[in-house]
């Protein structure tokens, strides 16, 4: 894991905090020179000095980092930065550094999907929680039949077989053979979305019953703490991060069972 590089200002003390990092690993900073392809007393100057990577060194190192493209931006960002001889380009990198954070940090920009531009559509798809419940619990090959997604969701067989056929009609679900699967239309609510306080509160709604149940393979946790709002912020990146990277899991991830993930973070 890398440390936070969007906390980092300075190229040279992402490199030293990686380096700290993997202390445990001889020759790691060899391998870095090696990976950038210089030499290892170069990088050392350069650490330890006035001296400065170029481009192609930082997007070799972002590649050894398996970095991605908004964070190798940001670090060969960093080095350019650096090696600017003017105030005026200065405040060009800088400005475009923070753009990347900015970006980095809105989780509806990373996280894509298509919302419903039909308000009266979006008003059903996000009524109740089950409509999303059977729109995604349909990828598991088990649960692809009415009678399978009523058991599974303890929903009435009826409520389960409109919903199917009105989310058919939206193109969100299609029929196949005997039973149902995702459909070509992707669903996404918007942080901006008037639908986005309705979509959390349907969720927020089964997770309050599934603590009432007490599944032992649960887990809820709810904290409210004091903080210096730095670390607040070195948090929600955090968070966000973690979030990502949890979609990059879920992707590849075999269709077996049916899952809510909710995280709640903020300034009281």
């Amino acid at each position: 894991m890398n440390a936070d590089l969007f906390s980092f200002q300075n190229y040279k003390d992402f490199i030293r905090a990686q380096i700290n990092r993997e202390g445990q690993e001889r020759g790691y900073q060899a391998r870095l020179a090696l990976q950038a392809g210089c030499q290892r007393s170069f990088l050392s100057q350069v650490l330890n000095g006035d001296l400065h990577l170029q481009r192609e060194h930082g997007a070799e190192l972002a590649r050894f980092w398996e970095l991605d493209e908004g964070e190798s931006e940001y670090f060969i960002g960093l080095i350019d930065l650096a090696r600017a001889g003017t105030p005026h380009l200065k405040r060009l990198i800088l400005g475009r550094l923070a753009q990347i954070k900015e970006t980095r940090e809105n989780l509806t920009q990373r996280i894509r999907g298509k919302d419903f531009g039909d308000l009266e559509i979006g008003a059903t798809y996000y009524s109740s929680w089950y409509w999303t419940a059977i729109h995604i619990a349909v990828s598991v090959p088990a649960f692809r039949t009415a009678t399978a997604l009523a058991e599974r969701l303890a929903l009435p067989v009826e409520l389960v077989r409109a919903t199917l056929k009105r989310l058919e009609e939206l193109g969100i679900v299609k029929r196949e053979g005997q039973g149902w699967n995702i459909g070509p239309r992707d669903v996404h609510v918007p942080a901006d979305s008037p639908f986005n306080e309705a979509n959390h509160a349907n969720w927020r709604y089964r997770a309050i019953q599934n603590i009432q149940l007490n599944h032992k393979d649960a887990t809820h946790y709810t904290a409210v703490f004091t903080m210096s709002r730095a670390d607040a912020n070195k948090l929600q990146r955090t968070l966000t991060d973690t979030l990502v990277e949890a979609r990059r899991l879920i992707a590849p991830s075999p269709e077996e069972e049916l899952y809510c993930l909710s995280a709640d973070f903020f300034r009281v």
